[in-house]
């Protein structure tokens, strides 16, 4: 299933999966940028593109899947990176959190979050058992499924969420944090950092990641320990 991408935060286009590698700029970066993030594997922010951080990533990605270490990014380390799991190494002692991540259950709750993206939007999908892997979800069944898949749970629907969190203002976000629209709540997201969320959308019919400000629908957010 192709994976898609906000550009411009107006409208959607496929990012290419085509061999990349370091200085390349686009869709295509951006979306490698977050599933090394995703598979934590730091490439120094998401921007779409690709410098020395971003090589520097890939590699680290490639040594610790077996693949050649170029630091090209082909058919093989796609495969590799749209199939990862999730992999948060805890920070060194005494060092911050990279990309403002305050704690690793955070980490891996984005983490969990970015392997569904594309995955279709099915209203009431992601309420029943434990996925086994990424598939359809609404916008509250894709947080249970990656709290579940990091160990938390945050069952039940977007109101429900949003009643269980702390009140953090739109202007205080930290990744791992969840938006809402309304209250109570009728669409939830997870704010993965650098102004952006990931969510499944109705309208789009997809999981996918938007730029919060230019998005304009989420107006509150909560905090979870």
């Amino acid at each position: 299933m192709p994976i898609t991408a906000l550009v411009g935060g107006r409208g959607l286009a496929p990012a290419a999966h085509s061999t990349i590698r370091q200085g390349a700029r686009g869709a295509g970066v951006q979306e490698l940028q977050m599933r090394l993030t995703a598979a934590g594997c730091d490439p120094g922010g998401v921007d779409g593109q690709f410098g020395p951080k971003t090589d520097a990533a890939v590699r680290r990605f490639q040594a610790g899947r077996g693949l050649t270490v170029d630091g090209i990014v082909g058919p093989k380390t796609w495969g590799a990176l749209l199939g990862a799991p999730a992999k948060a190494p805890a920070p060194a002692p005494a060092q911050p959190a990279p990309d403002g991540f305050v704690s690793s259950p955070q980490r891996r709750l984005i983490g969990n979050a970015m392997r569904f993206l594309g995955q279709r939007y099915v209203y009431g999908a992601g309420h029943g058992n434990t996925l086994s892997g990424p598939g359809p979800v609404d916008c509250s069944g894709l947080v249970v499924q990656a709290a579940r898949w990091s160990g938390r749970n945050l069952d039940g629907n977007a109101a429900m969420q949003q009643a269980r969190g702390r009140y953090v203002g739109m202007n205080a976000l930290q990744p791992g944090d969840l938006l809402f629209h309304g209250t109570p709540a009728s669409h939830v997201g997870i704010y993965i950092g650098d102004g952006r969320a990931i969510h499944a959308s109705s309208t789009h019919g997809q999981v996918m990641v938007v730029n919060v400000q230019d998005y304009g629908y989420f107006d509150n957010a909560r905090r979870y320990a």
